[in-house]
């Protein structure tokens, strides 16, 4: 999955010339967290709504005047942290990871802004990925690291009939892997059954 199958595409932005008051609207309106700024499609900061937190009280206070008059130039954030839209989605959570960032504006080839990608965006991504959403059991097994493995797991759950919807896998040492499989079944108990008469080591469920 690319960063492209799950960004917002064409997203809202503001004028560096725009007040803080209205870019507040702009982002309570529309339900957004992150609003880029840009001039004549060059892309110049980011603004979150941590960002503008902090002036949010003065909404309460008779100076909302101070607020129409501050631009939104003043609170961005640049340079803005940007990922290729043909990158992988693992890419794109990575950078968020590493710098801590809600949020990453999306460019093509060209350079040119073509979405943005968020947490929740990956969070919606990892739901998909895992097959949550459908109707569907957990299980989890540990496999040794050696070919071959997965295979007999799948031959199993083939020769009982049950359709596997998806596979994650995290190494727990130097010698075995941890399998979490969404399976199409109801009765994941008797699936689970299975694979310990074949010698498996099922971890979930009991």
């Amino acid at each position: 999955m690319l960063v492209r199958d799950i960004m917002t595409r064409h997203p809202l932005s503001v004028q560096p010339d725009t007040s803080i008051h209205d870019a507040f609207l702009v982002m309570q309106e529309n339900q957004i967290r992150h609003l880029p700024i840009m001039q004549d499609g060059k892309l110049l900061g980011m603004v979150s709504n941590r960002d503008i937190r902090w002036v949010v009280s003065a909404f309460v206070t008779p100076d909302v005047k101070a607020l129409q008059e501050q631009t939104i130039e003043r609170l961005m954030v640049r340079p803005v942290l940007t990922v290729d839209e043909d990158q992988p989605i693992e890419e794109a959570a990575r950078i968020m990871r590493t710098h801590k960032v809600g949020s990453l504006m999306v460019l093509n080839d060209e350079d040119q802004v073509v979405g943005i990608v968020t947490g929740i965006d990956l969070l919606d991504a990892i739901i998909n990925l895992t097959g949550v959403h459908q109707p569907s059991s957990r299980l989890e097994v540990e496999l040794k690291s050696e070919p071959g493995e997965l295979a007999r797991v799948s031959q199993l759950m083939a020769n009982l009939g049950i359709n596997i919807v998806s596979v994650l896998t995290s190494q727990t040492d130097d010698q075995h892997q941890r399998f979490l499989f969404r399976i199409q079944t109801m009765n994941v108990r008797a699936a689970a059954h299975k694979l310990r008469e074949a010698g498996f080591q099922v971890v979930y469920p009991q």
